[in-house]
C-alpha cells in the first residue's frame, strides 16, 4: 500500500510504499517519478536533485518496522534540497529551489544550483566561451545574490529569474550591469504599462522592449547592444 507522496521538484515526486510479501515478510519500497520532461516553448526542462539518492528498496520482518522505514525514507526526502524549472538557450534561467526547514543557507543552496545550470549551459555551448571564465564555482554567485533578486513563492520553494551571461564578466562590468538593470526597471515602472518600449540603459536609443508582469520583468535592446534583462523586479 502507498505510504505517503513527497512532492520534491516542480515536476518531480517520490512515492514511498510498502506490501507483504511471501515468508509474511514485508517489502519497502521508495520511487521517484519525473511527472513531465522534455520542452515548453523551447525551453529546456531542468530536473536537479541535490543528492545522489535513487530508488531504494528494503526487506523488513513486521509491518511495524516497514512503517518506521517509510516514515525514515520520507523525513530523508523532506531534508534534501532540490530545483526545478528551465533555462534556454538564449542564456536565461528560471528556478525555483526548494529549501527545507532545517537548512538556513538559503544564499549557498541556490548558489549551487545557479552553478549547476550555468555549467549545463556551457556544456551545451550556450555561453561564449569568454563567458565561461567566469562564475566557476559557489562562492561568485554567493556574492552576486546579495543584488539578484529572489522571492519564496510558496513555503520553502524560492524563484530566481537571471539571464546568466549578464554576470558573466569582470567585476567593473557587472556592477554596470547591476546598475543599468536599476535603471531600466525605474523607467518600466514609471512607464506604468505591462509591456512597451523604454530609452535602453546601456546604449541610450529607446529600443529596449519589455514585458512586465507579477513581479518579473523580461527585455531586450532591439538595438543590437546586448542588453538584457531577465529579472525578479
Amino acid at each position: 500500500m502507498k505510504y505517503k507522496e513527497l512532492k520534491i521538484a516542480e515536476n518531480q515526486k517520490v512515492e514511498i510504499e510498502y506490501s507483504k510479501i511471501k515468508n509474511d515478510d514485508f517489502l519497502v519500497k521508495s520511487t521517484v517519478f519525473n511527472v513531465g520532461h522534455g520542452k515548453i516553448n523551447d525551453t529546456e526542462i531542468l530536473h536537479s536533485i541535490a543528492n545522489d539518492s535513487s530508488n531504494e528498496e528494503y526487506h523488513l520482518k513486521t509491518e511495524e518496522e516497514a512503517i518506521k522505514k517509510c516514515e525514515e525514507i520520507y523525513r530523508k526526502w523532506q531534508d534534501i534540497p532540490s530545483c526545478s524549472g528551465g533555462y534556454s538557450n538564449e542564456g536565461t534561467a528560471d528556478l525555483i529551489v526548494y529549501i527545507p526547514n532545517n537548512r538556513k543557507d538559503i544564499d549557498d543552496i541556490i548558489a549551487n544550483f545557479i552553478l549547476d545550470v550555468k555549467g549545463q549551459m556551457a556544456y551545451k555551448g550556450y555561453l561564449k566561451i569568454k563567458e565561461d571564465d567566469y562564475g566557476n564555482d559557489k562562492q561568485y554567485w554567493k556574492e552576486l545574490l546579495k543584488k539578484i533578486p529572489y522571492k519564496e513563492v510558496s513555503t520553502n520553494h524560492f524563484a530566481v529569474n537571471l539571464w546568466i551571461p549578464g554576470y558573466l564578466n569582470n567585476e567593473v562590468e557587472i556592477s554596470k550591469y547591476f546598475l543599468n538593470i536599476d535603471k531600466v526597471i525605474k523607467s518600466i515602472n514609471e512607464n506604468k504599462k505591462g509591456w512597451g518600449r523604454v530609452i535602453c540603459p546601456n546604449c541610450g536609443e529607446e529600443k529596449f522592449e519589455y514585458s512586465a508582469q507579477n513581479d518579473r520583468a523580461d527585455g531586450l535592446c532591439r538595438n543590437n547592444c546586448g542588453f538584457r534583462i531577465h529579472t525578479y523586479i
